[in-house]
């Protein structure tokens, strides 16, 4: 997997835990996010998640649709 794409992300779900758990902030709070990555046909499919249910629902999509090691960015 590609550090430099996902790595947005991994900072992102770290800020997400630390309002949440740390801070006791609400997570709608932190939204709309944008979640883009390459399906395997090789078209660019980007979506903005507006919550955290979506957000579950999208990530589920993506790994299904194009496998873990998929390159994506969460902007």
């Amino acid at each position: 997997m590609d550090a430099t794409k996902t790595s947005g992300f991994y900072v992102r779900q770290q800020r997400l835990w630390y309002n949440k758990r740390v801070k006791g902030e609400n997570m709608e709070t932190l939204y709309p996010i944008t979640l883009s990555y390459t399906m395997p046909a090789g078209t660019e499919h980007s979506v903005v998640i507006t919550n955290e249910g979506q957000s579950e629902d999208e990530y589920h999509k993506m790994f299904s649709t194009c496998g873990y090691d998929v390159a994506f960015c969460v902007e």
